[in-house]
């Protein structure tokens, strides 16, 4: 072992806090993900709406940091292996935004994140990012035909997170958003709370 691989395990979190200092007088430049979106993902389709919400929370949010997202990135890898372990058919972006939720803290709760206030209410407010991100999803799925067809009414709407009575029921609770009718009889999105497990 190297006198520097020492030091640096020694005293990672002092090397790591110096990091964080350069990022953060550094927050006045553009920052430019899609390179680095562009080697770890794959898919086409949704790469460039990642890129703008992580983009979007490095800038908006003072204590984000590119460790931090890189954080969320295998986090959200690790929790999405493991649903698919479980017998869910997950879908990868969902699962970033749900990670990416732990690490926010809201403007009217500074002690709790995004993340504790989706599963204490049991939804997820329409007009955050982590709302925005989730309806992506529904937009390229059959039975989200109302997404496509009306983007717009689609982020106003708060997503409620539903009991999936088994992990192989797909057809009932699909693991994107969708349309359905709550106990009131109103019509809203709905997305199983798998997720939050």
């Amino acid at each position: 072992m190297t006198i520097a691989e020492t030091s640096f395990l020694e005293h990672s979190d002092a090397f790591l806090k110096c990091l964080d200092y350069v990022d953060f007088f550094h927050k006045h430049k553009k920052i430019d993900l899609s390179n680095f979106i562009s080697k770890v993902v794959i898919d086409e389709l949704h790469k460039q709406k990642l890129v703008h919400f992580l983009e979007y929370i490095l800038k908006a949010h003072p204590d984000m940091t590119i460790r931090k997202i890189k954080l969320i990135l295998r986090q959200a890898n690790i929790h999405y292996v493991n649903l698919k372990n479980a017998g869910y058919e997950p879908n990868w972006l969902i699962c970033i935004a749900i990670n990416a939720a732990k690490y926010i803290h809201t403007n009217a709760t500074p002690n709790n994140s995004y993340y504790d206030n989706f599963i204490k209410n049991n939804h997820i407010n329409a007009g955050n990012e982590f709302n925005r991100l989730i309806l992506i999803t529904a937009a390229h799925t059959s039975n989200s035909l109302f997404y496509i067809a009306n983007e717009q009414l689609g982020q106003t709407m708060d997503i409620i997170l539903v009991k999936r009575d088994r992990p192989d029921n797909q057809k009932n609770y699909p693991s994107t958003p969708y349309l359905a009718e709550d106990f009131t009889g109103k019509n809203n999105m709905h997305l199983p709370d798998f997720y939050f497990s």
